[in-house]
């Protein structure tokens, strides 16, 4: 991660000195955003977008003392972290209690895959299957099913690629075909 950080600076010794802070810092910032996310891979992208806005403005920020920085710092990751963890959490909210997302009109894309899947009498085999995705699996459900948001609409909100939500949405729809394909009532 600091290697390709570290190209965008112009002088050798703006090199080590972020480096230095880097190594002085990144224990700690990881340490702060992984108690508040939970999760590490998230937690380290927290810490990677602080030091990546660090690296836009470097000029104003190496002027300034180690202590302000870190303290800076600090209060950047923590304040990312909890936006983060927020923006997950409100699409997250009664996701299992009122889920219908596969019985909604699905989009041409989403057509083969879920073509006949719902039955009225199986919608409890498919909410039950639901629950047993990831957090971020049933919050990619509810963005696009039952708010009907767009994948350029999800990919702003997730600060992640277009192609990554669909990728992520036909991997989670696979996954519950398999996982129902099986239940009686159910077209395989």
């Amino acid at each position: 991660m600091i290697a390709c950080l570290m190209m965008d600076l112009e002088t050798d010794q703006d090199r080590v000195e972020f480096r230095t802070l880097y190594e002085k810092t990144v224990v700690r910032f990881l340490t702060i955003a992984k108690s508040i996310l939970h999760n590490q891979e998230d937690a380290e992208e927290t810490v990677h977008d602080v030091y990546t806005d660090w690296m836009k403005n470097y000029a104003v920020y190496k002027k300034k003392p180690f202590n302000e920085m870190e303290a800076l710092g600090v209060v950047m990751v923590r304040n990312k972290a909890i936006n983060l963890r927020n923006r997950k959490e409100k699409y997250m909210e009664d996701t299992t209690d009122d889920v219908d997302i596969l019985s909604k009109k699905a989009t041409d894309e989403d057509e083969s895959m879920l073509d006949g899947i719902v039955r009225q009498e199986t919608i409890g085999e498919v909410k039950k299957a639901i629950r047993g995705l990831t957090e971020d699996e049933q919050a990619l459900l509810k963005l696009r099913y039952e708010l009907e948001m767009s994948i350029r609409e999800i990919s702003n909100i997730l600060h992640i690629k277009e192609n990554t939500v669909k990728v992520k949405l036909q991997r989670i729809r696979k996954k519950l075909y398999v996982e129902l394909k099986e239940v009686p009532g159910i077209a395989g």
